[in-house]
């Protein structure tokens, strides 16, 4: 109720202000195209998707849809930089465990982990967390 979800959107030009503009950096967000926003703005949705691969793979995917050109090492240190180093070393195989069927064999907050690494990865300039757990 209090526009949480709302901001979200709007600084992800998902949906645009009825009136006024929105600045970061005191540029105009709707002055900035969609791949360069991409880069530099990402969200994690309360509800990221997952495939039905590994963590890995997961988390290289972008929010674009593109696959990142990333390492393993880059993969652990995405987590390591959040301090989830320890949880994913828990894992069975690591981050070469399979999550399943949209992330089904991890729970909800697991899955916006993988989000949230996926999203740490790209190394944006505004990282935008709607409903974070």
């Amino acid at each position: 109720g209090s526009g949480k979800s709302t901001l979200a959107k709007l600084l992800c030009r998902l949906a645009d202000p009825d009136e006024g503009v929105i600045r970061i950096g005191g540029v105009d967000l709707a002055t900035v195209g969609g791949a360069a926003r991409r880069r530099h703005i990402r969200m994690v949705p309360q509800d990221g998707f997952l495939f039905d691969d590994t963590l890995a793979a997961n988390v290289r995917m972008g929010g674009d849809g593109q696959v990142q050109a990333a390492t393993d090492e880059d993969v652990v240190d995405a987590f390591d930089s959040l301090g989830l180093g320890a949880w994913v070393r828990k894992l069975p195989d690591g981050i070469h465990t399979e999550v399943g069927e949209r992330g089904g064999n991890l729970s909800v907050g697991e899955r916006q982990l993988v989000a949230l690494a996926r999203a740490q990865l790209a190394e944006p300039g505004v990282l935008v967390l709607d409903e974070a757990t």
